[in-house]
């Protein structure tokens, strides 16, 4: 049976020296030391807090989004607009042109929306699930990513990362080997999150596990063999006790298998340039420089994009005003 204690131990030795080093994890508004003991000794002081603000920014910004293509946007983001008293006094217009590159523009207007709310209450934020679950575009990873990154309370955080790392070192595969047999991993990972939590450290354990399923523990390609957890893994274990060497071994069979039995037909991919979502990004874009009269934008779209379809491109366009993106003003189309 797995000895939690052992597996925080494990994780936690690991991470100190190999965790990422990101600027949303900062307690200080401004880096006091750059030394990486001194960083993540701060990671780990309870007695520290972050700003939930800046804690938000990133969560909305990583939604769907590399960590590498996030970091300068962040910093950016936080100089341009340093609280939610700064966003809020900012036009929707304004927040939609910063974000370009990130994608999914809605996340900008969430933002918005959200500083505007804080802003009414005076600058206060809600500290329970169930209040920040009404902020504008919280969902129930977010609000429990700021209950922890921000207020250091105990509960559990599950992204697609950290879902990956529970479901595997409590062997959700072979239920025989499950360390938590009372809870449904297939549906409650939140409450298996906080059964797994060490005793006032549920920020950087969250932190810890969520970098361990983005750099070792990875959906296809889990790197087994350099794993801190490889000796602790149920998964691991289970594989090796039915004769596999790894358990990345085993899943890469699986995989294998799994597309024989399907005939190894794949369904004709669509290209990113042809969805809805793509063209949904260049409309903004091409607001974010200048508005346009509804069928000279239709006309650009045709002749740099392709989009032939006018009935397309108007519930596009029609689907971005409901969303409140984009404006239109005597059939003339603007952010916001």
């Amino acid at each position: 049976m797995l000895k939690i204690s052992l597996l925080h131990n494990t994780v936690f030795s690991w991470w100190r020296s190999a965790g990422r080093v990101l600027p949303w994890r900062e307690k200080y508004a401004v880096p006091v030391s750059l030394n990486r003991e001194k960083v993540f000794a701060d990671y780990f002081a309870s007695s520290l807090r972050r700003d939930p603000y800046r804690v938000i920014v990133a969560e909305m910004m990583l939604q769907q989004t590399q960590v590498d293509r996030v970091v300068l946007k962040y910093q950016s983001w936080i100089h341009t607009w340093p609280s939610t008293g700064a966003l809020s006094k900012a036009s929707l217009a304004e927040v939609l042109i910063f974000w370009q590159g990130l994608g999914y523009n809605r996340r900008a207007k969430f933002l918005w929306q959200l500083a505007q709310q804080i802003e009414q209450k005076n600058g206060v934020w809600p500290t329970t699930e169930a209040e920040l679950l009404k902020l504008p575009g919280i969902g129930k990873y977010t609000a429990r990513a700021v209950m922890s990154f921000a207020f250091g309370m105990q509960v559990g955080v599950v992204d697609t990362n950290i879902k990956r790392v529970i479901g595997r070192t409590q062997g959700i595969e072979w239920k025989e080997k499950q360390v938590l047999p009372a809870i449904n991993l297939k549906t409650d990972y939140f409450q298996a999150a906080d059964q797994l939590l060490p005793k006032d450290q549920a920020d950087p354990w969250n932190q810890a596990i969520m970098d361990l399923g983005a750099m070792i523990c990875t959906a296809k390609s889990p790197k087994c063999t350099i794993c801190p957890v490889n000796h602790l893994c149920q998964s691991n274990l289970q594989a090796q006790d039915q004769g596999w060497k790894q358990y990345s071994d085993w899943l890469k069979k699986t995989e294998q298998s799994r597309k024989v039995s399907e005939g190894g037909v794949k369904k004709k991919a669509i290209r990113f340039e042809e969805t809805d979502r793509f063209f949904r990004g260049r409309i903004m874009d091409f607001l974010r420089v200048s508005s346009y009269k509804s069928a000279k934008l239709a006309k650009k779209m045709e002749a740099e994009f392709g989009l032939t379809e006018q009935e397309r491109f108007q519930k596009i366009l029609t689907a971005l005003k409901s969303e409140g993106l984009v404006s239109i003003i005597e059939d003339t189309v603007q952010l916001g």
